[in-house]
């Protein structure tokens, strides 16, 4: 699984957010989900080729200038997406959207590579 965090001044909340990141990357199967794992209780799921996108508000310390949680997971097999960093930096910076990748996400020596 490869992790995002980011910002776009351009979106006024995660709604808007994911609308502007999935019509990007040209997600057109996704949904809202509700779950208590995630801030306000929601998340989004998309299908991208070759994998799976999940975008949340995130709540990680040291990276309040990134709001937006954006994860990816690729199909076991898949070569469609062999670049995900490319993949997504382009896409998103195309849009205005601000991204960084987040390298061991989630533990203590994580750290963000900026875009």
């Amino acid at each position: 699984m490869v992790h995002f965090l980011c910002s776009d001044e351009q979106s006024k909340d995660l709604s808007d957010f994911v609308r502007r990141v999935f019509k990007a990357l040209d997600v057109t199967d996704s949904m809202e989900r509700v779950s208590s794992h995630y801030l306000e209780e929601r998340y989004f799921v998309g299908k991208i080729d070759g994998g799976q996108l999940k975008i949340a508000l995130s709540d990680e310390v040291g990276f309040d200038d990134l709001p937006y949680w954006l994860s990816i997971e690729i199909d076991v097999g898949s070569g469609t997406l062999v670049n995900v960093d490319m993949f997504i930096r382009k896409a998103l910076s195309t849009s205005g959207i601000r991204i960084a990748k987040i390298e061991n996400f989630g533990k203590k020596n994580m750290f963000r590579v900026d875009y």
